[in-house]
């Protein structure tokens, strides 16, 4: 997943303080599959290096949920794969653990 972020300054000298993109990538540490348990219910989550961990809506394209952890996330697992999603844990770089109510 790529992210643009402007970064204020000239492109060269005479264009005066025009914006310049740098490209910025964010890799993806982790993913976990959700919302199985029918045909209706579609999620996936993935956690970024950042700490972000976002829960996406594949049926709608859309994102459901996101947090920041404010550390790299390195695993992330759903509680059972056949009911609702009831909970989401998430290790971190420094062996930390979040535990989130997805209810």
């Amino acid at each position: 997943m790529r992210r643009l972020r402007g970064i204020a300054g000239p492109f060269a000298s005479g264009t005066g303080g025009a914006w310049r993109y740098k490209e910025e990538e964010r890799t993806e540490a982790s993913e976990s599959f959700s919302g199985s348990y029918n045909d209706e219910e579609r999620c996936v989550c993935a956690g970024y290096d950042n700490g972000d961990v976002k829960l996406y809506d594949l049926r709608t394209n859309q994102i459901r949920w996101e947090t920041n952890v404010r550390n790299g996330i390195c695993c992330l697992d759903f509680d059972r794969k056949d009911i609702q999603m009831n909970k989401l844990v998430a290790a971190t770089l420094e062996s930390q653990f979040k535990l989130f109510d997805m209810r």
